[in-house]
């Protein structure tokens, strides 16, 4: 009996959208921003209606620009954040994205408006009140950025966002 052997090639599989905004997203967590902000134009030029991707790019954007003092990149980041609030205006996420995009441009009366809206949309979600917190605590609200920042903290004990704001929070009321 004849051997049959078998094809030797590699299938390499087809990631979907949501498996490629969740590698997307893992790199940034990585801090390998070149492949995240790649991966994030893919998504946007693939699907130009994908309002997390557009956010979730958004929010790469801020950490480049931060890191690297690109005003630029902090442009990007609005525009993007506006895009994917356009796009899906009754995302909490998304809102909370555009709050941080503005008030890390400078602008927030935008900001304020933007992070209340996160926290009416997403009421359990302890990112949109950190966010708030410092947000509030851009427009001189020290009381209410420390309720919001213990209201993160209350959400969501956990969470990076929620314990980054009340240390900034309790180090501006020393």
């Amino acid at each position: 009996n004849p051997t049959v052997a078998a094809p030797s090639a590699t299938v390499t599989p087809t990631l979907t959208i949501s498996d490629t905004l969740a590698q997307a997203d893992a790199l940034v967590f990585q801090s390998k921003f070149a492949g995240a902000n790649a991966l994030y134009q893919q998504l946007v030029q693939a699907d130009p209606s994908n309002a997390l991707a557009f956010a979730r790019w958004s929010r790469l954007l801020i950490f480049q620009a931060y890191l690297e003092l690109r005003d630029d990149l902090s442009r990007l980041a609005v525009s993007n954040a506006e895009t994917a609030s356009q796009l899906a205006p009754a995302n909490g996420e998304i809102a909370a994205r555009l709050a941080r995009a503005y008030a890390w441009n400078g602008n927030l009366d935008k900001a304020l408006t933007a992070a209340q809206n996160a926290t009416r949309l997403a009421p359990t979600s302890a990112e949109a009140y950190a966010i708030l917190a410092e947000v509030l605590l851009g427009n001189n609200k020290l009381g209410d950025a420390e309720t919001a920042a213990a209201r993160a903290l209350q959400l969501d004990p956990n969470n990076t966002e929620a314990h980054r704001s009340q240390g900034i929070v309790l180090s501006t009321k020393q």
